[in-house]
């Protein structure tokens, strides 16, 4: 389980906000984001906290489905994306030096 946690600093008047992973055999990590005084600057922080605790929530939940799996990587085009106008997703696109002649 993580969840966000603000916490008033102890020196100063800023608010940390930190991300708290822990499961059921008390085992804690605690990730600092980073410090704020004012309240726009604190939902900010917990707005990158968020994204970063949704990050590492889709990265253990495919850990979990791929573990002990086959991975297999295909190369060509894609039968899902014809028709489309699309050669492939944008995220395995090659990119090639266009200024060589």
């Amino acid at each position: 389980m993580a969840y966000i946690r603000p916490v008033k600093t102890v020196r100063s008047v800023a608010t940390a906000v930190r991300i708290v992973h822990s499961s059921w055999r008390c085992w804690r990590k605690i990730e600092h984001i980073r410090s704020a005084h004012t309240p726009e600057e604190i939902e900010a922080l917990k707005a990158v906290a968020k994204e970063r605790l949704d990050q590492a929530v889709a990265a253990a939940m495919i850990d979990r489905i791929v573990h002990g799996a086959d991975v297999l990587t295909l190369k060509g085009a894609s039968y899902r994306l014809r028709g489309r106008g699309i050669d492939s997703l944008p995220s395995i696109r090659t990119t090639t030096n266009q200024g060589e002649s």
